[in-house]
């Protein structure tokens, strides 16, 4: 089952994946 917290959220600095805690350059 999936997270109710999706895995990448959108920020001001571009799409962040909270699990490995990276910023994506979008």
């Amino acid at each position: 089952a999936l997270p109710v917290i999706p895995a990448l959220k959108i920020t001001d600095r571009g799409m962040v994946d909270v699990e490995r805690f990276e910023i994506i350059a979008g």
